[in-house]
């Protein structure tokens, strides 16, 4: 690999991790980043299948806190194009993947504490009113911190690699490469498994078993077993979820005394404006001291200045209220923000609305919306969606590609109807409607079905091979045959319920991968393998 394809992939890192909100995650995705490499390279199909392959491990990646618990952006930018350059395996390309997806959550905490530095700029700023310093602070500031953590260091670690992948492989011993198969037969199973500790419900654990059996002796396709799951998901769901009574019902949309919760000034084509802007710039500025708030800050500035546009003094005090931490959920979390906005057009307009009034909503709110958003968007509904486009991405096919736009898609809808949710509707409507049964419905529903398809996932991606072979008076022995005539698939999905056992214990994902390579490589060396 020459410096200069180095530094064009290292640069693409770059790009990636700008933090572009909702559009950014299109850009980190792992099946993606194959696509945009296998153009770059020469070799499109196999550069899908690598992609899709590594991001089996990841199809629940959630940056909960706002931190990143792996970076397979990164695992991707060093094994794919390594893996086109130098002709290595799909496995083998999986295996050099893990390290750097560690690497990465290094690189990204480094970004986040410097970041800090602009968090501190932005609160001068907005008392100053210098706008254009609080772009600055909320946006190009942190693109430059992004380049020089990132892009030195990923140049140099694609070069001295790539310069020596295919004189390596050389003299690659068989036995290495025989862990390298056994670990790609195991790790995509291994995210499947992460995801199922990640929708949290223990009870739910048998939908997962019944997806895995049902899939390996039915034949049946993923389409078919997707709609079997929906199904089973509307039937447990009406039988599990009591319908409430008419006490429940109390109707707690009344604005509190002195407090309207509700905005009319913007319309509805600015509403979505904003509500856009919220998705796409909140989190260009993340950082350890202040999550999202500068970027919120300057994705609301629009809305802010047509609110306060002759009273310099009421903006100086809302930049400094809306600059503040903040951390939450954007796509079910943008109703916070719609909501926010209505009490700064009310307070504006006269009446009795504090700024820590509006401070108070937007902490108050933004844990439960986190708490929410997560489990049912990104540990839930995601990777159901992921994993329906998965198959195709590692048969090769560019269908595999849409996975996360489509995601996306979904998560910028959902963000302009919560937005102008909570900017008709207030304060009290977004109470009352996380304290509704639907909520917990939609959450039983998805995690019924999530498991149930996690289940089929994972029996379809997860393939573990015994070598030994008997010979015996009557001929010989196979022991993988002889144990899959028993129980069909029975090492797959034992080692998917210990690992998933290990991991609902408190267990390490990081660990159970050492735990997984060692077991391959110890495997491998005694011939198990």
């Amino acid at each position: 690999m020459s410096i200069f394809e180095a530094f064009m992939v290292a640069c693409y890192y770059w790009f990636a991790w700008w933090d572009m909100g909702m559009v950014g995650n299109i850009t980190t995705n792992c099946t993606f980043i194959g696509f945009v490499f296998g153009l770059f390279f020469g070799d499109v199909t196999t550069g899908i299948i690598i992609g899709a392959t590594i991001n089996s491990m990841y199809l629940s990646t959630v940056a909960a806190g706002g931190n990143l618990p792996n970076d397979p952006a990164l695992a991707c930018c060093v094994a794919i194009p390594i893996a086109l350059k130098s002709g290595l395996s799909v496995d083998a390309a999986v295996a050099l993947s893990i390290p750097f997806a560690l690497l990465g959550t290094f690189l990204d905490n480094i970004r986040r504490t410097v970041n800090c530095v602009w968090s501190r700029r932005a609160v001068k700023d907005a008392k100053n009113l210098n706008i254009k310093g609080l772009k600055i602070d909320a946006i190009f500031g942190p693109i430059a911190v992004q380049f020089l953590v990132r892009v030195p260091i990923v140049t140099v670690i694609l070069y001295l690699l790539g310069s020596g992948a295919e004189a390596i492989m050389d003299y690659i011993p068989e036995w290495v490469m025989t862990t390298f198969s056994t670990l790609g037969g195991i790790l995509p199973g291994l995210g499947m498994v992460l995801c199922a500790t990640m929708i949290g419900r223990v009870e739910l654990l048998p939908f997962f078993i019944i997806g895995f059996f049902l899939f390996k002796v039915s034949g049946w396709s993923l389409v078919v077993m997707a709609i079997f799951a929906a199904m089973i998901a509307i039937v447990y769901t009406q039988l599990a979820s009591p319908k409430k009574s008419d006490d429940d019902d109390d109707d707690d949309d009344e604005a509190e005394e002195g407090i309207p919760m509700v905005g009319g000034g913007f319309s509805k084509k600015f509403q979505s404006y904003i509500a856009t802007r919220v998705l796409f710039l909140h989190r260009f500025s993340n950082n350890m001291e202040n999550q999202f708030g500068v970027s919120l800050c300057n994705a609301l500035l629009p809305a802010l200045r047509k609110i306060y546009k002759d009273d310099d003094e009421g903006l100086r005090e809302a930049l400094t209220r809306h600059v503040q931490p903040y951390i939450s959920e954007m796509s079910w979390g943008n109703c916070i923000m719609g909501a926010s906005l209505a009490m700064e057009e009310q307070k504006k307009a006269g009446a009795s609305i504090t700024g820590e009034d509006i401070i108070a909503v937007k902490s108050g709110l933004m844990g439960p919306f986190a708490g929410f958003g997560d489990s049912f968007n990104w540990a839930t509904i995601a990777p159901l969606i992921r994993g329906l486009f998965l198959p195709f991405g590692m048969a090769g096919s560019f269908i595999g590609v849409l996975m996360e736009p489509v995601v996306r898609i979904y998560a910028i809808v959902l963000g302009n109807i919560t937005f102008r949710l909570g900017y008709t509707k207030g304060r009290n409507s977004l109470t009352s409607m996380l304290r509704g049964g639907w909520f917990e419905k939609a959450m039983t529903g998805a995690g019924v079905m999530g498991m149930f398809m996690l289940g089929v996932m994972g029996c379809k991606y997860t393939n573990i091979t015994l070598a030994p072979v008997f010979t015996m008076a009557t001929g010989e022995f196979v022991l993988n045959d002889m144990i899959n005539n028993i129980v069909p698939g029975f090492l797959s999905f034992l080692t998917l319920i210990g690992a998933y056992t290990y991991l609902k214990k408190g267990g390490k994902f990081i660990r159970l991968l050492l735990i997984v390579v060692a077991v391959a490589l110890v495997g491998s060396l005694t011939g198990l393998f």
